[in-house]
């Protein structure tokens, strides 16, 4: 070894240092990411806690992009069930032309039809792909994309004001448990900036 440098290992240890200290993720319990709910999001910490300690392999000790990546994997489910759904509802040949209208609006908000790159479930690829690459500004812009989506399917009136909108369908209950999840990711969100 020539005076000053440093040995090989030394070398090897100090660039995995450098390279991994900005994306470093960050361990945070359930109990941390689920003690103060989002009203808006209508979620509980009971909902927020039995799916964040569903992970494969517990919760406990798992870093919060592991725990965001597998709640959006929840997410990207919940979606293509509601998306199936809507596909299924739509082709019921009895359902009314008002459900009708707003089954569609929901299918053109949720689902990427015809893969032009918008909806809901185009905006979670994006999102996977910026906490993959630790970009985590497209994981806020996507969330917000993504909740945007949502809200004008589940708008009860759908731009139509005066018109009586009673669902039974069970959309109301898939909307209801994707915007949970997006809360859930709302939460962890605060901890995933280094």
């Amino acid at each position: 070894m020539n005076g000053g440098e440093m040995p090989l290992d030394s070398k090897i240890l100090a660039f995995l240092f450098l390279d991994a200290t900005p994306y470093a993720a960050k361990i945070v319990t359930v109990e941390e990411i689920c003690k103060n709910p989002n009203p808006a999001f209508a979620l509980t910490f009971a909902y927020c806690s039995n799916l964040l300690n569903s992970i494969p392999g517990g919760a406990k000790g798992a870093n919060v992009d592991s725990l965001a990546q597998y709640t959006l994997e929840v997410l990207q489910s919940n979606l293509t069930n509601t998306v199936n759904l809507l596909k299924s509802l739509i082709a019921n040949s009895s359902t009314s032309p008002d459900l009708l209208d707003v089954y569609h609006m929901c299918l053109n908000n949720l689902d990427d039809i015809g893969g032009r790159g918008q909806g809901a479930l185009a905006e979670i690829e994006r999102i996977k792909n910026g906490l993959k690459e630790h970009v985590y500004s497209l994981f806020i812009s996507g969330l917000t994309d993504t909740l945007i989506y949502l809200q004008n399917c589940m708008s009860v009136d759908h731009g139509t004001p005066n018109r009586e909108f009673h669902d039974p369908s069970l959309l109301p209950q898939y909307t209801g448990d994707i915007q949970k999840v997006i809360g859930i990711l709302e939460a962890m969100s605060v901890y995933l900036f280094p």
